[in-house]
């Protein structure tokens, strides 16, 4: 009875997988849904809007039912159901990079808001008590920061080399479709707390160094006269290694 329950169990896994799979790789390249800068966004978006959000909505249609089946399961088999999810349904493909315009990501995040009028315009690094200001001030949120997932065949968590190596033709790959000087590419390496996600994708980080046409077309329309735009500047010192 068991083992027949265990079955049933995986078949509906499979199958919610197979689906996961299908919604995925036929998305185009998007800041992936738990990146600290999309998750302000589209929370500042939602209080603005007063519609609230589900922490599960930014996640694949499928992932609370995966989930819940999943529970039903041994640990042993909860593990290698969790990594096999995330090996389907986590990053992009690579060739999606061939169509990639950096333009895209300060258009992603501006098509979050109403074309409204609004006294405050917030804009810089992500964080919670960022997220706060800007929904009790009702201003929209102008991220520079933008996390991205791009899937590559996985490696020993621990292998910084092999994740270092595709990291920087990733980067590189971004990094010649922009405009020189406007943004940097940094590859996010955390074996600890995103040992899963190092396994089957790199995790790179793009950061503004400039103001996009795209934000200044968005002040220049939005804000209100007399307005303030409230600059977020973050000097917390991450350990980085600069490599190009």
């Amino acid at each position: 009875m068991r083992g027949a329950m265990r079955s049933g169990v995986l078949s509906c896994l499979i199958t919610v997988l197979l689906l996961l799979s299908v919604q995925v790789y036929g998305a185009g390249i998007a800041p992936v849904c738990f990146d600290s800068g999309t998750r302000v966004v589209q929370e500042v978006a939602g209080a603005l809007s007063g519609q609230g959000r589900s922490v599960l909505n930014c996640y694949p249609q499928g992932s609370e039912l995966f989930l819940g089946l999943l529970s039903l399961l041994p640990e042993d088999l909860r593990i290698a159901g969790i990594e096999w999810g995330m090996s389907v349904s986590l990053g992009e493909l690579p060739h999606a990079l061939d169509s990639f315009d950096p333009e895209e990501l300060p258009s992603w995040c501006t098509a979050q808001y109403s074309d409204d009028e609004y006294k405050a315009v917030v804009i810089g690094s992500p964080n919670g008590g960022v997220a706060h200001l800007a929904s009790l001030l009702h201003s929209p949120f102008l991220t520079s920061s933008f996390g991205l997932a791009i899937k590559r065949r996985s490696i020993d968590p621990d292998d910084i080399d092999a994740y270092a190596e595709t990291g920087d033709r990733y980067a590189a790959d971004i990094l010649k479709r922009a405009e020189p000087g406007s943004i940097e590419v940094i590859d996010h390496y955390d074996p600890v707390h995103d040992r899963s996600l190092v396994k089957y994708v790199n995790f790179l980080r793009v950061k503004l160094l400039s103001l996009p046409e795209i934000y200044r077309e968005f002040i220049r329309n939005n804000l209100a006269k007399g307005g303030n735009l409230i600059l977020v500047d973050c000097t917390y010192p991450w350990p980085q290694l600069r490599v190009g």
